[in-house]
């Protein structure tokens, strides 16, 4: 997706993401900002703005066409930050069990859930808690499932709210185009972080 060979590569990958946050910062700010604004209106004008950013290439999309290339790229880092603010902080607040399963769980559900699917199982799948002594495979899944109950419902409520996900009943749920755009960039997001870590470390002097 993008190659950091050099520590001037690295700086300007940490430029680009910082000059894209910033925007997105201030883009956030106004849609949760004003008089007499209601909650609806706001969650819309967020829904609003993460739907501007998602519709923009993707990290990959851009490195793989080749007019994009070497172009801004504000999409995936947009995306990214108004997930973590209007998605996952929430989510937090609600469910803490978990605080470093929430982001790939969110990209999990929003990648793989289909129509008939369980939501609460297809979480439970991607979560993996040790054994406790005395306990079988079943009681482990089962306090499993029971431990993740609020975090699934937090995360299908914020899904919902966006639109990231469509709800006709219990376990008949699909996610929407907008939100398969999300989980692209949130994808790629979560790429970014972990080469440019790998860089760091390669390249410090």
């Amino acid at each position: 997706m993008l190659a950091i060979d050099t520590r001037e590569e690295l700086q300007r990958a940490l430029t680009m993401q910082r000059t894209a946050t910033a925007k997105t910062i201030m883009e956030l700010h106004g849609a949760l900002t004003g008089d007499g604004t209601s909650p609806e209106v706001m969650a819309e004008q967020v829904l609003r703005l993460l739907a501007s950013y998602a519709v923009l290439p993707t990290l990959h999309e851009y490195e793989t066409s080749m007019p994009l290339r070497g172009a801004f790229k504000p999409g995936t880092f947009g995306v990214a930050l108004i997930a973590g603010e209007m998605l996952l902080k929430p989510v937090q607040e609600v469910a803490s069990s978990f605080p470093r399963a929430h982001l790939m769980l969110l990209i999990h559900l929003l990648s793989k859930l289909r129509p008939g699917l369980d939501p609460l199982e297809l979480l439970a799948d991607e979560i993996t808690l040790s054994l406790k002594a005395g306990l079988t495979a079943a009681e482990h899944r089962r306090l499993s499932l029971e431990r993740l109950g609020s975090l699934a419902s937090a995360l299908m409520n914020v899904c919902e709210t966006y639109k990231l996900i469509d709800t006709a009943g219990p376990c008949d749920s699909a996610i929407t185009p907008l939100g398969q755009r999300v989980a692209l960039h949130l994808l790629d997001a979560y790429e970014f972080v972990n080469i440019v870590v790998d860089a760091h470390q390669r390249l410090q002097p």
